[in-house]
């Protein structure tokens, strides 16, 4: 299952006040890939901005390696920023219980959810603000 929201600026504006409150949740960035740029260079594709963010939670991902070993192959969560034109950026993210349900034997509501409530928390940041 994608989360996806819908929020009001530029796809950089978003991007940038996004990575700021995932860092008030103990996210930090590992991966910046900006497709848009990417599908220009090697394609000559011109298209909005589609940035995808891989974060992490340390804490949180030492947890999940520790009881589910093979979690790395979903690590780190993956944000998609994508500028839907008129000042409307969506924000998506595969729901955490999904990702490591599908790399692990079983799932792990607790760690999955823990994960979830601090990504909406971060996102829903940007819901008020916008």
């Amino acid at each position: 299952m994608i989360v996806k929201t819908f929020l009001r600026g530029t796809a950089q504006e978003v991007e940038d006040k996004l990575l700021l409150a995932l860092k008030e949740e103990g996210f930090g960035l590992l991966t910046r890939v900006p497709f848009h740029q990417v599908l220009e260079e090697k394609r000559g594709v011109d298209m909005p901005a589609y940035v995808r963010l891989g974060v992490c939670h340390p804490a949180l991902a030492e947890e999940a390696i520790k009881r589910h070993p093979d979690v790395g192959v979903v690590l780190p969560c993956a944000l998609v920023v994508r500028d839907e034109g008129d000042g409307r950026v969506a924000v998506l993210y595969q729901d955490p219980a999904v990702a490591l349900g599908g790399a692990t034997e079983r799932p792990d509501p607790e760690l999955a959810g823990e994960v979830r409530t601090r990504l909406d928390r971060a996102i829903r940041r940007l819901e008020v603000e916008a």
